[in-house]
């Protein structure tokens, strides 16, 4: 069975995924591998060892006959289980982070994409290979590939979690083009306000908050009032304040108020570096570099007429 059958049954399915052009398929072709849910309820030693063998048949040959579906796209990305392309199941759906984000009295006009849905597009859309497979292949490759009796078991593919996506983003080539220059929110793979708030809602979620937000001025999350992401960098300040209307043509030195307010309600949003308050002395800093006031000059009695001043 190990030897013949179980492997007979995975070269298989390789042979069939060549001729699956179209999504519309998919569904059918997923249902040929072995469901280690409907093992279970059989308890049916033949079916089980079946079942093992052609995961590890899977596994060891590295088959690459695991689908992704990038949006957009019109063709299927095929993957194996090799630990050089890194690939995880799709949980989003289960995520506790992203259900609180929804709101379930959406009219049924507005049709308003679930917040599961719209990281899935994000994370699919910036390269993560994120597979379209049933969550419960993950447990028949975790059965096959470990022995029952282990009390150390090897995960080959995991489910993707905050931590995975923290450390996807860090190195993402979004970072390197953000230290180059900033990009626009609408520009980017994140397109709009809610998107970005459902991204880090699920980052901030399964005791990733503390590790979210001290690495935060690192990922390309960094939303600032003129609607631009930006890596701040080091050296570079952000400001928090909600009288960032006072400086106009500065708007790029605020953190955008929207997501400010999300990120607030955390007791380690002090953590994030280059984000600070903005003191009195910023405030008359920022006042003098703003239009119209950077043009004012000193009498030699080192002050202003207050009513020269208000026509600046």
């Amino acid at each position: 069975m190990n030897r013949t059958i179980g492997p007979l049954y995975a070269n298989g399915i390789e042979h069939l995924h060549h001729s699956i052009k179209s999504k519309s398929l998919l569904d059918n072709y997923l249902k040929l591998f072995p469901d280690s849910d409907v093992m279970g309820r059989q308890k049916h030693l033949y079916m089980d060892v079946l079942h093992h063998s052609v995961y590890r048949h899977i596994h060891s040959n590295h088959l690459a006959i695991l689908p992704i579906v990038r949006p957009e796209s019109d063709g299927i990305e095929w993957h194996s289980t090799s630990p050089q392309g890194k690939v995880y199941f799709n949980a989003l759906k289960y995520e506790q982070s992203l259900q609180q984000s929804y709101s379930f009295f959406i009219s049924d006009e507005e049709k308003k994409p679930h917040p599961f849905e719209i990281v899935t597009d994000i994370l699919l859309r910036s390269g993560m290979n994120l597979l379209c497979c049933p969550i419960s292949m993950e447990g028949s490759f975790e059965e096959a590939l470990n022995d029952h009796h282990s009390t150390q078991r090897r995960k080959i593919i995991q489910r993707i979690t905050p931590q995975a996506t923290v450390a996807f983003f860090q190195n993402h080539s979004m970072m390197k083009e953000l230290r180059r220059k900033p990009c626009h929110l609408a520009s980017s793979i994140f397109t709009s306000h809610d998107a970005l708030e459902y991204l880090i809602a699920y980052c901030k979620s399964k005791d990733n908050e503390k590790n979210l937000f001290q690495k935060f001025s690192s990922l390309p999350f960094f939303l600032t009032n003129d609607d631009y992401l930006r890596y701040p960098g080091h050296s570079s300040t952000i400001y928090t304040s909600t009288y960032s209307d006072l400086y106009p043509s500065q708007q790029h030195r605020f953190i955008h108020s929207e997501q400010y307010r999300y990120l607030q309600s955390s007791e380690y949003v002090n953590e994030i570096p280059s984000l600070q308050s903005l003191t009195t002395s910023d405030a008359a800093e920022l006042l003098l570099n703003e239009k119209g006031y950077s043009d004012l000059r000193w009498h030699e009695t080192n002050c202003y007429p207050w009513d020269e001043m208000l026509k600046a």
